[in-house]
């Protein structure tokens, strides 16, 4: 993520209940370009969305990825 101003941040990991299984990240961060290293050895085969949120104070962004977990 390239960010231009600091920015709040959430990375986390949902099943498909809806359930929070793995919070990355939860913090303010710097300007510039930052990453998250996910394990997916920790998780259960199946469906996960992973849901990256960032506020700067002016304008809210949230994305949604799917990942899914084949054992």
């Amino acid at each position: 993520v390239n960010m231009k101003l600091m920015t709040r941040m959430g990375k986390a990991v949902y099943d498909v209940l809806g359930r929070q299984v793995v919070r990355l990240v939860d913090e303010a961060r710097a300007a510039g370009v930052h990453d998250a290293e996910l394990d997916v050895r920790a998780l259960a085969a199946g469906s996960y969305a992973v849901v990256l949120t960032a506020d700067d104070g002016a304008a809210p962004h949230r994305s949604v990825l799917q990942l899914t977990v084949v054992r």
